[in-house]
């Protein structure tokens, strides 16, 4: 069978959309209370789940996480951004913004869409490869990087530190 179809199904739906709601639950604009809330929520999800989560300081309290299935050099970063866009006058939204609210087969909230959503389909994608393989041939690196609606300090960080370095476009699945 192929190696793609296999990780593909092994993805579990609720937990995505779990960790989804988990996610927009957490205020993370900046200004405001900022990434730390959603940073120590994945860096105990993943931790809990046999990642090595990397804490990586963006900015002062504006953390970037890296966590890595497999080891070796190439692979693949899978990169998202934790922050999103302040929600304004929550009076004017028609769900709470940080409600995380289910209807009609749609969540709403902030950071649903962008990115938060994107995040929770990249944890998703990266367990479903853990449970599918017992090793990779290169790695996947989860970048889960601060301040992208504002600077862009946390992928300045994320390069700074050459954290990119011994990845590239190559497939995780070819030896």
């Amino acid at each position: 069978m192929d190696k793609a179809l296999l990780a593909a199904e092994a993805v579990d739906p609720a937990e995505v959309v779990d960790l989804l709601r988990a996610l927009v639950r957490i205020p993370s604009h900046y200004p405001g209370p900022g990434e730390e809330g959603g940073v120590a929520f994945l860096e105990a999800y993943l931790g809990e789940r046999g990642f090595k989560p990397l804490r990586q300081e963006a900015a002062p309290g504006r953390p970037n996480l890296v966590a890595d299935l497999g080891e070796g050099e190439g692979g693949l970063i899978l990169e998202g951004h934790t922050d999103v866009v302040t929600p304004g006058n929550e009076g004017l939204w028609r769900y709470p913004p940080y409600g995380a609210v289910v209807e009609g087969g749609r969540l709403y909230g902030r950071g649903a869409c962008d990115m938060k959503g994107g995040l929770a389909a990249l944890v998703g994608a990266m367990l479903a490869v853990k449970r599918a393989f017992s090793r990779l041939p290169r790695p996947l690196r989860l970048a889960a990087l601060a301040d992208e609606e504002g600077m862009m300090l946390g992928v300045k960080a994320f390069v700074r530190a050459g954290l990119h370095r011994g990845l590239n476009s190559s497939s995780p699945f070819s030896s």
